[in-house]
């Protein structure tokens, strides 16, 4: 289906042209999913993502722990992790969180552990995905230290629209 183009004068909102501004609109494309803990050391890891939390579109590839755009999911998209990182060895450790398009490092968040107390290590991305793209989430400890146990407690990508428009 074409993308939307400005309405013509005296058109039926019922249009097709209607049909998807209200989708955009009202129930944009994108899935939230989660994954089960691991425990991550030095090397960098990929993550589980094994959960479809909020998934209507199928984005989830829960055997290959990723998210896939699917046919027409072109677009541009926003891309939030929460990342959690546990019994890291207080003050002297740190948990980083990457997050991957087609195997690439896109953006990465990385907070201080904490021991014993949960640690919340956020990321965020805004950019053009096509259909097949792949994203990952990844992550490492960073210093010589215990090794944190971490977890993708959400992961949740929006489109926003086709593409970044003029005011």
């Amino acid at each position: 289906m074409p993308l939307p183009d400005r309405p013509v004068s005296h058109a039926s909102i019922e249009s097709v042209w209607g049909q998807q501004v209200h989708d955009y609109t009202f129930a944009p494309a994108g899935c939230t999913v989660s994954g089960a803990a691991s425990t991550v050391n030095a090397t960098v890891e990929q993550l589980n993502l094994d959960v479809g939390d909020d998934d209507p579109g199928g984005y989830l590839d829960a055997a290959n722990n990723r998210l896939e755009v699917p046919t027409n999911g072109a677009g541009f998209y926003t891309a939030f992790v929460r990342g959690n990182a546990v019994n890291g060895t207080a003050d002297t450790t740190e948990t980083r969180f990457i997050l991957r398009l087609n195997g690439s490092d896109i953006s990465t968040g990385i907070n201080t552990n904490q021991g014993g107390t949960n640690v919340t290590v956020p990321v965020t991305w805004m950019g053009d995905l096509v259909a097949g793209d792949q994203l990952t989430v990844w992550a490492q400890r960073k210093g010589a230290s215990s090794s944190p146990a971490v977890t993708v407690l959400s992961f949740t990508i929006v489109r926003l629209g086709a593409e970044l428009g003029a005011p």
